[in-house]
C-alpha cells in the first residue's frame, strides 16, 4: 500500500483499535445488567474454560497489566464469584478457581459474549465471517500474537 494511501480509513490499526473498542463497550454494556463489568465477564469465562489460573496467565490472556486484573480480580472475589488458594509449589502465588456462584454466572456472560458477537456480524454471512476470521487470525499471527 502506498504512503498516501494509509488515511484513517485504510489503517488495519485504526479499524482494528475501533472494533475493538466497540466490541468492549457492548460487551460492557451486556454484563452491567449481570452486574459485572466487562472485563470481569471475560476473566469469569476464561476461568471456566481452564479450570485455574494465577494472576499472571490471566493478566497475560486478557492483555491488561497485573494492577488492573488484580482490582477486578480483588472485586470478584469479594462478591463470591472467584476464590483464591495458596499454590501448592510457590507461596508467593495464588491459585484463582471459580467458585459456585462463579461457574453459574458464566453460561450468561457467553451468552451475552455471543449476542454481541451475532450483532458484529450481521448482515454477513458465513463464507464472509469465515474469511473475515482466516484474516484477523494472519494479522494476529504477522504481529506475533496469539
Amino acid at each position: 500500500m502506498a504512503a498516501a494511501e494509509h488515511t484513517k480509513e485504510m489503517s488495519f490499526g485504526y479499524w482494528c483499535a475501533r472494533i475493538g473498542q466497540a466490541f468492549r463497550a457492548r460487551l460492557e454494556m451486556r454484563t452491567r445488567q449481570m452486574g459485572l463489568s466487562g472485563m470481569q465477564a471475560i476473566v469469569l469465562s476464561i476461568l471456566e474454560g481452564l479450570g485455574s489460573s494465577t494472576l499472571v496467565e490471566l493478566a497475560r490472556m486478557v492483555e491488561h497489566a497485573h494492577p488492573s486484573v488484580l482490582r477486578h480480580l480483588d472485586s470478584l472475589e469479594q462478591e463470591g464469584f472467584v476464590e483464591r488458594t495458596p499454590h501448592p509449589r510457590d507461596r508467593r502465588v495464588k491459585v484463582i478457581r471459580l467458585t459456585e456462584k462463579g461457574r453459574a454466572a458464566v453460561p450468561p456472560v457467553r451468552a451475552a459474549m455471543f449476542e454481541v458477537q451475532e450483532q458484529a456480524a450481521e448482515g454477513l454471512d458465513d463464507a464472509e465471517v469465515e474469511h473475515l476470521l482466516a484474516g484477523f487470525k494472519k494479522i494476529a499471527m504477522n504481529l506475533g500474537c496469539c
